[in-house]
């Protein structure tokens, strides 16, 4: 019997051959050709929509390659450089949005008459190294370089003081420092002579000796300025190191604080800094000379407990002086034996003058003594009439500590804090 285009007979005839029934997409297509064909050769689904070609990855140069350079770019980039003017690209980088510095470079000889990229000529670094030997800077190079930027000029020229010994690190060495002036050649034994540290990696760090020209300069600076504010000279000093064209014929590296260093070496009694943490009688004493001559407070009252630093026939004079010293040691604890001082007043101490005063102590460990040893009684009793301060400081400020130890004046909040704690929690538990 033929099969007709009817899907009942279809389903009835597989029933009858006790076949198992197909998937039914494949029941739904065979259904469909029958009904359009004829037959019963299933057709391919055709898809709703064409299919579309796969998508050409293009090259990783094409992919990669710049955003072409605007015309706006371009006009802003001549500006820059024209009339004479060469900047760094590093100072004119923020205004060229999504552009690096590499790629500013590489339009610079597009628009410019600086020369491309390519080595320097022997005539170009021999005149360098004798700009560089002249100190002369880097922008006063472009002069004599013309063609080269600002930043080529140093980069290039870091690259020839390492490779002929004279920079160390990333830090410069004076052909004088290396002994190259005496015709000795710069090894690593000639630089670690001259305080540079041989390691793994090489050399490292080394010592820059002061010049006597910077040491007339440094001079020179120092007494302008005692003479334009005597009271915080040092003060006046670090202002005066951070204009350029004050401090110009010093070396970049002398901060305000190597300044003030180098100054107590040039006194005509050299001192050594003292690293440990044991004040002496002696260190007391003069940081309270220090502190209060620049408050012009007097301080007649305070002997000075002098200690002898040699033997005498084999007999230690300390021994002789220790009832002394304790003596003195005690007179300077006491509160009585100098003035008293407020916060108001200490905020214009010069720290940095009173260790250049000091002679043997840093500017924080000189601040640091004095705010522990001296200007508050730490760790002993309470007197009446602090305890009495401290009654008016908690009415007007409540628990606001801070407050409470500036009436009190000579403890810190911490230390007001605690006291209130104690006595209220010892109130508390007599009442019970």
């Amino acid at each position: 019997m033929p099969l007709i285009n009817r899907p009942s007979t279809l389903v009835i005839s597989l029933t009858a051959m006790r076949v198992s029934p197909p998937s039914r997409l494949f029941h739904v297509d065979l259904i469909n050709s029958i009904a359009v064909n004829g037959t019963m050769a299933p057709q391919a689904s055709v898809p709703s929509t064409p299919p579309t070609e796969p998508k050409k990855r293009k090259p990783r140069s094409v992919r990669n390659s710049p955003m072409a350079w605007s015309k706006d770019e371009l006009d802003r980039l001549k500006y820059f450089y024209s009339d004479g003017r060469n900047p760094t690209i590093r100072s004119i980088l923020s205004f060229f949005p999504g552009r690096s510095r590499p790629a500013i470079a590489c339009q610079l000889p597009k628009i410019t008459e600086l020369i491309p990229r390519k080595r320097w000529s022997p005539q170009e670094n021999a005149r360098l190294l004798e700009l560089h030997d002249a100190g002369v800077t880097t922008l006063e190079m472009l002069k004599d370089l013309p063609g080269r930027t600002q930043e080529a000029i140093a980069v290039h020229l870091r690259g020839l003081l390492s490779d002929s010994g004279r920079i160390i690190g990333k830090r410069m060495v004076s052909a004088s420092v290396l002994g190259e002036e005496k015709g000795q050649d710069s090894d690593y034994s000639s630089a670690q002579s001259h305080g540079a540290i041989i390691t793994s990696a090489g050399l490292k760090k080394p010592m820059i000796y002061w010049t006597e020209e910077e040491d007339d300069i440094l001079k020179g600076l120092v007494q302008k300025a005692k003479d334009r504010n005597p009271d915080r000279w040092s003060h006046e000093l670090a202002l005066m190191l951070s204009d350029p064209v004050e401090r110009q014929g010093l070396a970049m590296t002398r901060t305000h604080h190597t300044c003030l260093a180098r100054l107590n070496r040039l006194q005509t009694q050299p001192f050594v800094l003292n690293s440990g943490n044991t004040w002496t009688a002696d260190e007391d004493h003069l940081l309270m000379k220090s502190v209060y001559s620049q408050l012009g407070i007097r301080m007649n009252s305070i002997s000075n407990p002098s200690i002898p630093n040699h033997e005498e026939n084999g007999i230690d004079e300390r021994s002789q002086v220790l009832e002394d010293l304790n003596g003195s040691l005690k007179k300077l604890g006491e509160k009585e034996s100098w003035p008293k001082l407020n916060a108001d007043q200490l905020k214009t101490v010069d720290w940095h003058r009173v260790a250049l005063d000091h002679g043997t102590r840093q500017a924080e460990s000189c601040q640091r003594r004095f705010d522990s040893h001296f200007k508050l009684q730490k760790g002993k009793r309470w007197t009446a009439d602090e305890v009495e301060k401290l009654k008016d400081g908690l009415k007007q400020y409540g628990r606001d500590w801070a407050k409470v130890a500036a009436v009190v004046d000579t403890k810190t909040a911490s230390q007001v804090a605690s006291k209130y704690l104690n006595d209220a929690y010892s109130a508390t538990k007599r009442k019970k």
